[in-house]
């Protein structure tokens, strides 16, 4: 038997923050499966969503319910996660530190620029 949760019960409309999903983490158990109704959430932050997207594939979780905002952010999260990140152009510099010892050398190096 799947468990339903209704997001806007627990959490409210505007799911703005990773941290407001906390309450919905207290809920799970491993091993059971939910059913996340998102009816009425009307917006969710990236951060939100990227912790709603752990939060799914951590527990056996499907949700159900979501508006074309909510379905848009939970796709750029998705999307995002398997699209490798290139830098075209960059004047960073990578730095490989050891230990603590090497990367406290490296940090007083760039405090006395």
């Amino acid at each position: 038997m799947k468990h339903i949760i209704k997001i806007s019960d627990i959490i409210g409309t505007e799911v703005r923050t990773r941290f407001s999903l906390n309450p919905l983490k207290a809920e799970l158990k491993e091993g059971d499966e939910y059913l996340i109704d998102m009816q009425d959430v009307k917006m969710i932050s990236r951060s939100a969503a990227d912790e709603l997207y752990v939060i799914s594939h951590q527990y056996n979780v499907a949700m159900v319910h979501l508006s074309d905002f909510v379905r848009k952010m939970m796709d750029a999260v998705a999307i995002g996660r398997f699209t490798k990140r290139v830098y075209d152009t960059t004047d960073a510099k990578f730095i490989i530190c050891e230990n603590i010892e090497s990367l406290n050398a490296e940090l007083k190096k760039l405090a006395s620029r």
